[in-house]
């Protein structure tokens, strides 16, 4: 039957959108794939192809509204899902497995969440925008609360510590566990060649290395940027007056960017490569940079998000200077 046919089917079309994948690409491996025409295509065509193939059955276009929602309430699903996928790293089959298992049923359930509220995954159309506020709210649902939590534990040092190495642990160990299933999923549908456990754990480990080493340096700078790190090094009175003095958004936005870019750039060219050595399809060399936009918006929300916080830490200190009481605490003796 022709595809164009089975696209047309209501029993098709009633199916999830996890389903409609899954025959898609057993179409693809039982016909297209078999043809000689596709037999002689380069490997980076052949996964040119396979992806133009699975657009066919990409959801609608959303309105306005939906793409807020999809962005926001999608974003908020990613950080469950990223947690999870995190957790089903760190415990290989074979071990405990209890740390995977709390991790499958995390991710498991995000899933199945997403399934039943496909407004919550994101749309092959989506635009920067919305792509730019999902991802700088799984971000900093992951990064926050563990920087909240470094501060309680040491100050400002311990805040920059658990920014920088919290997210990117989590980030690594969920593109490793990404990375695994993506090649198994092309290595069932016979588009990428099999490997053995070990060398795909390997090729994993490389990218979950890359994912989370790129994203530790650019939270590192990040928070530097921010002005945190000069603030921890000052004295005590010089500190007070830095956090009492506003800090410019417009100033710190291009610095944000200058780190912002350069590495998430890296992440998708590096990421997309490691696949295309095992025959995962994935983007093309140079396809990075269409994150760029995306990466703008995100910067600008996460930049809006630190100026808020530091205003709260600004008239607090601003408030406690105004009380005789508190006041000496914030004076040198």
């Amino acid at each position: 039957m022709a595809w164009e046919n089975i696209l047309a089917e209501t029993e098709f079309q009633a199916l999830t959108q996890e389903q409609k994948n899954t025959v898609a690409q057993n179409y693809f491996k039982a016909n297209i794939e078999k043809e000689a025409e596709y037999q002689a295509l380069p490997q980076e065509s052949r996964t040119v192809v396979f992806n133009n193939f699975l657009k066919t059955i990409a959801p609608p276009e959303r309105g306005f509204l939906e793409k807020g929602i999809s962005a926001v309430g999608g974003g908020i699903a990613d950080i469950g899902e990223m947690v999870g996928r995190a957790a089903r790293a760190t415990d290989r089959p074979g071990g405990l497995d209890i740390v995977r298992g709390i991790g499958e049923g995390i991710v498991t359930g995000t899933k199945t969440l997403k399934e039943k509220f496909p407004i919550l995954k994101p749309s092959t159309e989506a635009g920067f925008v919305e792509e730019g506020i999902r991802s700088g709210i799984t971000s900093m649902g992951i990064g926050l609360p563990l920087a909240v939590a470094g501060y309680a534990a040491g100050n400002i040092p311990g805040a920059a510590a658990a920014f920088t190495a919290g997210p990117a642990a989590v980030f690594g160990l969920a593109e490793k566990d990404r990375f695994m299933e993506e090649a198994k999923a092309a290595m069932d549908a016979g588009i990428a060649p099999k490997l053995s456990d070990e060398e795909l754990n390997t090729q994993a480990n490389k990218a979950g290395l890359v994912e989370g080493g790129l994203e530790a340096l650019s939270n590192a700078l990040g928070f530097a940027f921010l002005g945190a790190g000069k603030l921890a090094k000052q004295p005590l009175k010089a500190s007070i007056k830095a956090a009492i003095k506003p800090a410019s958004l417009i100033k710190t936005y291009p610095k944000l960017l200058a780190e912002e870019i350069p590495t998430e750039v890296a992440q998708e060219e590096l990421g997309a490569k490691l696949r295309r050595d095992i025959g995962v399809p994935a983007g093309e060399l140079g396809e990075g940079l269409k994150v760029i936009p995306a990466v703008a918006v995100s910067t600008l929300l996460f930049g809006a998000v630190g100026k808020g916080m530091d205003t709260m830490r600004r008239n607090s200190i601003v408030k406690a200077l105004d009380n005789p009481l508190d006041a000496k605490w914030y004076l040198e003796k």
